[in-house]
């Protein structure tokens, strides 16, 4: 959200932060899932690798960036601007991507 601040009030509303999600569901538990490599398509993936989200088709594999090209067209080509900027300064954020699935059972 930080090279693409027009996302943070949609991805806020639809994203809600893992301790609440655990809250509504009673003994369930986080488990990580490491991205290393660009096989899945997500955000998380992609995280390991920013240079790839400068290929539109690898944007395009993300609901994120087809609405942000949709409705966010401005900040989109501003965002991409910044990272290309840093990638070639060496500056760019660049770790393996995490996400969370949720095991749970209900009782």
């Amino acid at each position: 959200m930080d090279y693409f601040p027009a996302s943070r009030p949609w991805m806020e509303a639809t994203h809600p932060p893992l301790e609440e999600l655990l809250r509504e569901l009673p003994g369930a538990e986080r488990v990580a899932v490491v991205y290393e490599d660009l096989q899945d398509g997500s955000m998380a993936a992609l995280l390991g690798h920013p240079e790839a989200l400068l290929e539109p088709e690898r944007r395009a594999q993300t609901s994120f960036f087809e609405r942000m090209e949709r409705d966010h067209p401005e900040d989109l080509r501003a965002g991409l601007a910044r990272l290309t900027t840093e990638l070639r300064e060496g500056t760019a954020p660049r770790h393996s991507g995490e996400a969370s699935m949720i095991g749970w059972v209900k009782p």
